[in-house]
Formats: structure tokens, C-alpha cells, sequence
């Protein structure tokens, strides 16, 4: 027999190769031919460090193994040998090739209402497949809740939003009446297209400013001569607009991974652009579409007790259905003098 490692990585690097080849050749059970091709140029988010380095063939072996696990495979599925094992859909509870082609993040352009107004947003993922390209589930949820918490909460704030995409959390944070917005990213191709949301949808800042930055989380603060490195997010240094004091009133994200391993970057992050007074919102929702791991809800959920040993964590819906979005967790974060410093693998300088 086999050893199952030995079969686990060459299945893996078979279906490496397939992500690049006809999409006949990718090992999911039933897909109809609209939807195959959709999936088969997919950006899969998937386990690991997504957001720290360019895909390659390490990435490419980790989404073939995701792969893989959603064909079925008796010996990754938890099946019993010689039983056979449940279809994808069975596995995950819905139907791959009609979520796929009814998923309007691949159309153009859609309007939401939010905040007594409409916003048409541009979504570029269809002719990108790059994260952040489009409004995903947890960025709808989120500007509902924002929406919620109503004009007082934002008023006269100054807001980051991190991981911006289409940088709708933004407008809606502006829309509210905060007095200074600044939406982030790593890619610049998302903050060229949330740039061209804010064109599109606010015509008028007058004396509030709404603009987008670069920035890589767990990055440290400029020294003198990086201004190469601030230009690419690699450093940061007045994205507040106030030199000395980079904190900002909210701080708000959706979806922002869907790695574990990512999480003291983000804390660092999150400490880094806080105050004393200053609330986070995080907002997350199950990704269907796009992470083909059943349990990515509850790992996902497990970040949260490292977040509390951080700030104080309020978790406001836990894996709940928030109006029509199933599988939605909010979490609110305050700074707690009882809970300072940074995850142990983040060193921040000084």
C-alpha cells in the first residue's frame, strides 16, 4: 500500500500543474461549464500566510491540497477505508456550480443603499481574480453594521479602514460624517480601484479629507531615508496626517483573513494606529466561495481568545445569521492597559 503522505503530496502537485491546464482536469465532482471556468481561474483564499508573498508553486500545492479535500478523498475526508466518501456539496451544504455562477462579485458594478444614500461600486475581480477586487460577504455585513450604529458614532472621527478593497467601508464611514477617512492596503491595484469608487460616489469632501494609503501589516513606523519603503507600505509615517500621533478614532475591517498565522501582524497593526478611547470593528463572514475548508468559521472564531489577550474583545454575534448573512461574527476591540505589549513573535522597534 501507498503511504497516505506520499499520495497527499503527489495528488498536490498534480493538481498544481491543473490550476494551470484544462479545467477537465481539476478533481471537483459536478461543475457546469460557465462555473468551471470561474473556478478554475479562482483566487482561492486558502490556510497559511496568504498576504505575505507573491503566488508561487508552495501557494499553488496549497490550493491543490484545498482541492483535493473538497473532492472527497476517503483518506482526508475522515472516511473509512472502502467506504465512499460525500460529494462536495454534500461536504459543505450547497452547490458549487450555482453559487458560482449566481456570486455577484464577478459583475462590474453594484449598488448598495447605505446611510440614506446609494453607492455604485466598481468591482474589478472577474478580470483581476486578486482579493480585495470585490465586495465580499463580511464588507456587506460590516457597512450594515455601521450603518446601525448611526451618524453619532462617526461623527467628527477620523477612521482607518484596513484591508479597504472597493473601499466601500470607507465611503460609508465618510457618508456618516467622519472628518477624516483614510482607507489602507497592500496591493495597489485595490487602492487604485477604491480611489476610483471615492470618484465615482463623493463628489464633495469640503473640509473632511477621504483618501487611501499603502500599507503591509506589522510594518514599523519610517525612519529617516525610507521614504522608498512608506511609498510601498512597508513603513508607515503620517497616515493619521498627524505626524506624532498616528492614532485614529475607529478602526474598522471585514474579511481581513482567513489565517490564524496572520493574526500578531494584525495586532500589531490594530496597536500600533490605536489611543485609548479608539474601538475597533471587525466584521467576518463564512467565505463559501472561496476557502473550501468547512471548519474555516470556527478557526477563524479560535483568533478570537488571541485577540482578548490583547484588548478587550466584545464579541457582538458569533456565527450567527446578521440580516440575510449567514455565518457572521463582530467583534468589537478597546485597548486595556491590563493587556500591553505585542504577540511574542512581533518585535516592534522602538
Amino acid at each position: 500500500m501507498i503511504p497516505r503522505v506520499l499520495v497527499l503530496v503527489v495528488a498536490a502537485v498534480a493538481s498544481a500543474d491543473a490550476f494551470s491546464g484544462p479545467i477537465s482536469r481539476l478533481p471537483v465532482s459536478t461543475t457546469s461549464r460557465e462555473s468551471a471556468v470561474k473556478l478554475g481561474n479562482l483566487c482561492v483564499r486558502m490556510r497559511g500566510d496568504e498576504g505575505r508573498s507573491n503566488l508561487g508553486r508552495r501557494d499553488a500545492l496549497g490550493r491543490g491540497a484545498s482541492v483535493f479535500l473538497a473532492a472527497g478523498l476517503p483518506w482526508v475526508a475522515g472516511a473509512e477505508e472502502g467506504q465512499e466518501s460525500p460529494s462536495v456539496e454534500d461536504t459543505l451544504g450547497y452547490d458549487i456550480p450555482s453559487e458560482l455562477d449566481s456570486w455577484k462579485g464577478w459583475n462590474a458594478q453594484r449598488s448598495f443603499r447605505r446611510a440614506g444614500r446609494n453607492f455604485d461600486i466598481e468591482q474589478r475581480f472577474a478580470d483581476n481574480r486578486q482579493n480585495g477586487m470585490t465586495v465580499y460577504e463580511g464588507n456587506e455585513a460590516m457597512t450594515e453594521y455601521m450603518e446601525s450604529l448611526g451618524r453619532p458614532f462617526f461623527e467628527g472621527k477620523s477612521v482607518l479602514e484596513l484591508g479597504t478593497g472597493t473601499g466601500f467601508g470607507s465611503m460609508v464611514a465618510f457618508t456618516l460624517g467622519a472628518r477624516k477617512v483614510t482607507a489602507t492596503d497592500r496591493n495597489p491595484k485595490v487602492l487604485e480601484l477604491a480611489d476610483a469608487n471615492f470618484r465615482r460616489n463623493i463628489r464633495d469632501t469640503r473640509d473632511r479629507t477621504l483618501n487611501t494609503r499603502p500599507l503591509l501589516w506589522g510594518a514599523d513606523k519610517c525612519i529617516e531615508g525610507e521614504s522608498w519603503k512608506q511609498s510601498l507600505g512597508f513603513c508607515w509615517n503620517g497616515i493619521s496626517g498627524i505626524e506624532n500621533d498616528p492614532s485614529f478614532d475607529v478602526i474598522i475591517g471585514s474579511d481581513l483573513t482567513y489565517s490564524e498565522g496572520v493574526l500578531p501582524d494584525l495586532i500589531k497593526t490594530l496597536k500600533d494606529f490605536m489611543h485609548k478611547d479608539s474601538e475597533v470593528i471587525l466584521v467576518w463572514c463564512e467565505p463559501k466561495l472561496f476557502t473550501w475548508n468547512t471548519d474555516v468559521m470556527s478557526r477563524l472564531n479560535r483568533g478570537i481568545e488571541t485577540f482578548d489577550n490583547f484588548f478587550d474583545a466584545k464579541v457582538l454575534v458569533s456565527n450567527k445569521k446578521y440580516n440575510s448573512h449567514p455565518d457572521t461574527t463582530i467583534v468589537k476591540l478597546k485597548l486595556n492597559d491590563a493587556k500591553p505589549g505585542y504577540p511574542p513573535q512581533v518585535v516592534p522597534d522602538d
